[in-house]
């Protein structure tokens, strides 16, 4: 695992939740870690790892900082039954 992927994970895990993280990277960790995701519809992803499927809704919201929209990721946890 990639020292990027290390920190991603520290930050996903870390209290308070970063506002700073970006869907591209969380799919990259996922892609590493064996997972596929697919789109559902419209900002929506279907994540399969291990069996467990997870449903993620993509957020895209505003980056004061720089004019540029990031994507944050909220997803369903656990798994609906």
């Amino acid at each position: 695992m990639s020292h990027k992927h290390e920190n991603l994970i520290r930050t996903i895990f870390q209290d308070p939740i970063s506002g700073n993280i970006h869907w591209r990277e969380i799919e990259s960790l996922l892609h590493h870690l064996g997972a596929s995701v697919e789109p559902i519809q419209g900002a929506r992803y279907r994540v399969v790892l291990n069996g467990i499927v997870v449903s993620c809704t993509i957020r895209i919201t505003a980056a004061y900082s720089a004019n540029r929209t990031s994507r944050t990721c909220a997803c369903t946890w656990p798994p609906p039954a």
